[in-house]
C-alpha cells in the first residue's frame, strides 16, 4: 500500500480501498487512495463517509447475479442522498406567500452584522415566504442590504436574553426559527440562544455562536417541535468534548452521539452527515468551491425554510446541504473554481431548484425506495 501511494498514474480499487472500514469510512491508519472504485452487489457505508469516501474516487456498483436482499439486511440506518433524489414541494396557484414559510433570524453583532442578512437572503432565495431579521440596532446592517426583509431592531450592539420580550412576539407568525448566524459569545447572547432552543413553539435551527451556548448547557426543548444542530467539525467538538480530529476521523459515531443529545444534527463538511437520532444520511457535496465565508449562513437559512414549508427534519438537513453544494456547482459550472461570495451562492438557489421536478408529496424518501445496504440508489 505504501508503494501504490507513491504511484502517480489511476488506481482501480475493488470492493473498497484497502485501509478504508467499509462499515463507517474510517482509515486507522494509511489507505489506498482509488481513481476508481468497483464494489460488488451493493455500496457499502464507508464509500460515502469522510474520511474513506475522500479516498474511493467515483464508486461504480455492479451487481454479481445474487438478489441483494438474500444477503444483506434492507435497512442499515445509513442511506447515500444524491441530488436526484429529492423534490421540492409542488406549489399551486391559489397559494399565497404566507403558504411559503416565514422564518425569524436572530443574529448579529458588531463584529459579525452581515451574517444574519446572508441567512436571511438564503430564505428568500430558497423559496421563503418572508423572513424577519431581529439583529442589533448597532451592527448598522438594516435596510439597503436586503429590502425585502422585516426588521425587528435590538437595542444595543449584541442580542441578549434582555430582549426576549422583543424576539418572542413574532412566535405567533413566524413558521421556523434560525438562531445563531453572527450572534457573538457574550454571556447574554448565550443565554438568549438557550431559552429561545427551550421555549422557542415552532421548529428551530441553531447554528454557528449558538452551538457555543449550547454547549455550556442545553435545556430541553418543547416535546415534538424539530430542533437541529448545524456544526461543522470544530463546533461540532465542542458540543461533544473532544478534540477535532476525533469528530473528523469518526464522524458517523461523532454524528450519532451529537443525535443522540439533540435529535436532529448536520455536520457540515465535505459528505455531510444528517441525522433525525434514528436514520442518517451522507450528503455527497464536496466542493472546494463552497469553503468561503458566509457559506453555512446561507446553508442554514436553506435549512431553515425547508422545515418552515412542513419538510421532515432529517430530509429538510439532507436536501438544504445538497442544494446549498448544487448552487455552488452551479455558479462554478462556466469554469470557475474560486471567487464566489456567499451572497453569489445564495442567489444560484433559485437556478440550482429549478432543476427538481416539484412533487405533490415533497421530498421522498420512503421505505420503499430504500436500496441495498440501506442506501438510496
Amino acid at each position: 500500500m505504501e508503494a501504490l501511494g507513491r504511484f502517480s498514474g489511476p488506481i482501480l480499487s475493488l470492493d473498497v480501498p484497502s485501509g478504508v472500514n467499509a462499515s463507517d469510512g474510517t482509515v486507522p491508519s494509511f489507505c489506498v487512495r482509488a481513481t476508481h472504485t468497483v464494489t460488488f452487489l451493493a455500496p457499502k457505508v464507508g464509500l460515502f463517509v469522510s474520511p474513506g469516501a475522500a479516498a474511493c474516487g467515483s464508486v461504480h456498483v455492479v451487481p454479481i447475479g445474487v438478489p441483494v436482499k438474500a444477503l444483506l439486511s434492507p435497512h442499515s440506518g445509513v442511506y447515500c442522498g444524491v441530488f436526484s433524489d429529492f423534490s421540492l414541494p409542488s406549489r399551486t396557484w391559489h397559494q399565497h406567500k404566507g403558504s411559503f414559510g416565514t422564518v425569524l433570524v436572530v443574529g448579529g453583532s458588531l463584529s459579525y452584522p452581515g451574517a444574519p442578512v446572508l441567512a436571511a437572503r438564503a430564505v428568500l432565495r430558497s423559496g421563503g415566504g418572508g423572513v424577519v431579521l431581529a439583529t442589533p440596532e448597532a451592527g448598522d446592517h438594516r435596510g439597503a442590504p436586503l429590502p425585502e426583509a422585516v426588521h425587528c431592531p435590538l437595542p444595543g450592539g449584541e442580542a441578549t436574553e434582555d430582549h426576549w420580550s422583543l424576539v418572542a412576539p413574532w412566535f405567533d407568525r413566524v413558521d421556523a426559527v434560525l438562531v445563531g448566524p453572527g450572534l457573538g459569545r457574550s454571556p447574554g447572547s448565550g443565554a438568549l440562544a438557550r431559552r429561545l432552543w427551550s421555549q422557542a413553539p415552532v421548529p428551530l435551527v441553531a447554528d454557528a455562536d449558538a452551538l457555543f451556548a449550547l454547549a455550556e448547557s442545553s435545556p430541553p426543548p418543547p416535546a415534538g417541535v424539530p430542533r437541529l444542530v448545524t456544526p461543522h467539525e470544530g463546533e461540532a467538538s465542542c458540543l461533544l468534548a473532544c478534540s477535532v480530529e476525533a469528530v473528523r476521523s469518526r464522524r458517523l459515531a461523532a454524528v450519532r452521539s451529537l443525535a443522540a443529545r439533540w435529535a436532529g444534527v448536520l455536520l457540515k463538511g465535505a459528505w455531510s452527515l444528517a441525522s433525525d437520532g434514528r436514520d442518517v444520511v451522507s450528503c455527497s457535496t464536496a466542493a472546494p468551491i463552497l469553503a468561503i465565508p458566509g457559506s453555512g449562513d446561507v446553508l442554514a437559512g436553506v435549512v431553515t425554510t425547508l422545515l418552515a414549508q412542513g419538510v421532515p427534519l432529517l430530509r429538510a438537513a439532507s436536501l438544504g446541504s445538497l442544494w446549498h453544494a448544487q448552487s455552488g456547482a452551479l455558479w462554478a459550472s462556466g469554469g470557475k473554481d474560486r471567487g464566489m461570495r456567499a451572497s453569489e451562492l445564495a442567489d444560484a438557489l433559485p437556478g440550482a431548484g429549478a432543476t427538481w421536478t416539484p412533487s405533490p408529496g415533497g421530498l421522498s424518501l420512503a421505505e420503499g425506495e430504500k436500496g441495498p445496504h440501506g442506501y438510496v440508489p
